[in-house]
């Protein structure tokens, strides 16, 4: 294995870190696609509750291990897809269903996504 590609504790820390932050990023972006379609598919008498709250906190759970490890630059050494997909997914929450649920508690991650929106990639 060439010396670039060697997995060493550090890289492999990094790596974790963006996964993680990926399968959060996921994460948010499946509940929010699952609140949405409750509300816009169903009626309201077919709606479920308990459902609902359900969602609502594996959505805040996501959230806030995003804000948790958002990073002061990237996830990685550069802009990668963990970074993308955060971004995205904030800006997910806030497009579809931002009006049941407030995104303004999580102000680590809208700095970070502010930053990354800045770029030209975006």
């Amino acid at each position: 294995m060439p010396a670039d590609n060697a997995v060493s504790p550090e890289t492999a820390m990094v790596a974790s870190h963006s996964v993680s932050a990926l399968g959060a990023a996921l994460t948010v972006m499946e509940k929010a696609v699952q609140i949405h379609y409750e509300r816009a598919l169903r009626s309201e008498g077919e709606r479920s509750e308990s459902w609902r709250a359900r969602v609502t906190a594996q959505l805040g759970a996501a959230l806030a291990a995003l804000e948790a490890t958002a990073p002061d630059a990237f996830y990685d050494d550069a802009i990668g897809h963990a970074d993308i997909a955060a971004v995205c997914a904030l800006g997910f929450v806030q497009g579809t269903i931002g009006d049941v649920f407030p995104t303004d508690g999580y102000p680590r991650l809208a700095a970070f996504a502010a930053r990354a929106e800045a770029l030209p990639a975006f």
